[in-house]
């Protein structure tokens, strides 16, 4: 069974407003934000009428393999981002 949080990613792919790119995934210890990348999301000369990208998603790091895994077979692009702060 695919996870829930890479069955809404896969169900962006469908939207045909915008062109969903790429997820980034940003680690900060056992929290994943998961932000969804668009191709020129803003080419729209009027703002009020531009598509509205997702809002980002919040996970846990342990879902992060069967998300990834999902999006492989899917063909979706994805980068994972480690970040640590001093």
């Amino acid at each position: 069974m695919v996870n829930r949080h890479a069955q809404e990613i896969i169900a962006e792919l469908k939207n045909d407003d915008i062109q969903l790119k790429a997820i980034e995934f940003n680690v900060r210890g056992e929290d994943v934000v998961a932000t969804f990348l668009y191709d020129d999301l803003f080419e729209s000369d009027d703002v009020h009428t531009a598509p509205r990208p997702k809002d980002p998603m919040f996970l846990k790091a342990d879902e992060l393999d069967d998300i990834t895994f999902a999006l492989k077979e899917k063909g979706i692009d994805y980068t994972i981002r480690n970040d640590e702060f001093i």
